[in-house]
C-alpha cells in the first residue's frame, strides 16, 4: 500500500473512531436523560456499638426535610452536592460520598466519627472523637461511652460540633487580624513620630546670626529670646511625641492582649488535647477500662487542666493532676494496688494521690499519710 492509501486507511479509522465516540456520547446522554433512580442504596459504614446508630431512614428523612429529591429524577439531574451538603451538616458524618450508577441506582455512602467519650461538664453535653470531633445525639439516641464530668470549660461552645481544631484556627486567624489591623492603625502614629523627630533635629539646627553692625548686647538680647522659643517649641514638640507614644503603646498593649489570648485559646486546646490522649489510653488499657468508673475533669488555681478519678475497687478517689506522663502515673498506681492495697486493706484510704512524679500518696482515713515512693 502506497503512502496515499495509508493517509486514507488513518483517516478513515480516526473518522470511525471520532464517530464512535460521538454515538456513544449521544447514546449515554439520552441514556442519563431518560432513565430515573429508581433505588435508593444508602450504606452506612462503621454501624458497631462504638457509633452513633444511623439508620437508613434517618438519612431518607435528613434529605426529605431540606426537599432533596432522590427517587424517580433523571440522572443527570441529581443534585450530588446538596445530597453530601444535606447529610455531612450533621456533626457526627466524618464524610459522605453519593454516586450514580448507569441502571439507575444512587447510592450513598457515608462514615460516622467514633464517640471515645461523653463530655458532661457545667452546660456541656457532646461526644468526642480520638480527632478531637464534637458531635451532638440526635433526640432519642443513646451511646455507651466512657464519661467525663466536672467544671472542665472545653475550648469551645456548648452547641459547638465538628473539628475543634478548626474551631480553634478560626479563632486564632481572627486575632492574627485584629492584630495585624492594630499594626496598621499603628503606622500613621509613627509616621508623625517620626516626622515630629526630623523637626526637632531641624530646630537644633538653627543657628542665630550677628549682623555686621549690631552690638554685641543686642544680639545677647536677641539670642536669648531665640533660645527661648527654641525651648518652647522642643517642649511642645516632645509633648507631642509622647501622645503620640501613648497611642502607639495603647494600640501595642491590645495586640499584646490579643497575643496572649492566642496562648490561651493553645493552652486549652492542648489541655483538651491532653484529655483526649488519656481517655484513649485508658480505653486502650484492658486492665484500667474496667478499673476506672468516672474521669473528672477540672481547672487547677493556674488555670491547668486537672484529672480525679474514680475507681470501681475500694472506696476512694484518685487525685491524678494534669495529665501528662500518665503511664507512668498509672503504672505506679497499679503497683501500689497490689503492693499496697492488697497488704493493708482497700478500705483504709480515702484518697490516692498520683499527682507528683515517681510518687504515690495515700491519705488514710485517720490523719496519718501514706507515701510509697517508686
Amino acid at each position: 500500500m502506497g503512502k496515499a492509501g495509508r493517509i486514507v486507511l488513518y483517516t478513515l479509522l480516526w473518522v470511525g473512531i471520532v464517530g464512535f465516540v460521538v454515538f456513544f456520547i449521544d447514546r449515554a446522554s439520552r441514556h442519563y436523560a431518560l432513565t430515573k433512580i429508581d433505588t435508593l442504596d444508602i450504606r452506612i459504614a462503621d454501624a458497631g456499638a462504638d457509633y452513633l446508630f444511623i439508620a437508613e431512614d434517618d438519612v431518607r428523612q435528613w434529605l426529605a426535610e431540606d426537599s432533596v429529591a432522590t427517587l424517580s429524577v433523571p440522572l443527570d439531574k441529581v443534585d450530588v452536592g446538596a445530597i453530601n451538603r444535606s447529610i455531612g451538616r450533621y456533626d457526627f458524618i466524618a464524610d459522605v460520598a453519593t454516586r450514580t450508577t448507569f441502571d439507575g441506582r444512587l447510592i450513598i455512602e457515608l462514615r460516622q466519627h467514633k464517640a471515645l467519650f461523653r463530655l458532661l461538664c457545667e452546660g456541656y453535653d457532646c461526644y468526642i472523637s480520638t480527632t478531637a470531633h464534637t458531635m451532638h445525639l440526635q433526640q432519642g439516641q443513646a451511646l455507651y461511652a466512657p464519661v467525663v464530668t466536672g467544671s472542665y470549660q472545653p475550648p469551645f461552645p456548648a452547641d459547638y460540633g465538628g473539628s475543634v481544631k478548626s474551631y480553634i484556627d478560626s479563632l486564632i486567624a481572627v486575632r492574627d487580624t485584629t492584630i495585624m489591623r492594630l499594626e496598621e492603625d499603628k503606622e500613621p502614629f509613627e509616621d508623625d513620630k517620626s516626622r515630629l523627630k526630623e523637626r526637632v533635629k531641624e530646630l537644633s539646627k538653627q543657628k542665630l546670626q550677628q549682623y555686621d553692625d549690631e552690638p554685641d548686647s543686642e544680639f545677647a538680647e536677641r539670642l536669648e529670646r531665640h533660645q527661648a522659643e527654641k525651648r518652647e517649641r522642643r517642649r511642645a514638640l516632645r509633648y507631642e511625641e509622647r501622645l503620640l507614644d501613648e497611642q502607639i503603646a495603647q494600640l501595642a498593649a491590645k495586640q499584646e492582649q490579643e497575643r496572649k489570648e492566642q496562648k490561651k485559646l493553645l493552652k486549652r486546646y492542648e489541655d483538651f488535647s491532653k484529655l483526649i490522649n488519656f481517655v484513649e489510653y485508658i480505653e486502650q488499657n484492658e486492665f484500667w477500662r474496667g478499673e476506672i468508673v468516672q474521669i473528672e475533669a477540672y481547672s487547677m488555681s493556674s488555670g491547668e487542666l486537672a484529672l480525679r478519678i474514680v475507681p470501681r475497687s475500694g472506696s476512694f478517689v484518685v487525685e491524678f493532676g494534669v495529665p501528662e506522663s500518665f503511664e507512668q502515673k498509672l503504672s505506679n498506681l497499679e503497683r501500689f494496688y497490689r503492693e499496697g492495697l492488697n497488704n493493708v486493706g482497700w478500705e483504709r484510704f480515702s484518697s490516692i494521690s498520683v499527682e507528683y512524679d515517681g510518687k504515690v500518696v495515700a491519705t488514710p482515713r485517720a490523719e496519718q499519710k501514706v507515701e510509697n515512693n517508686k
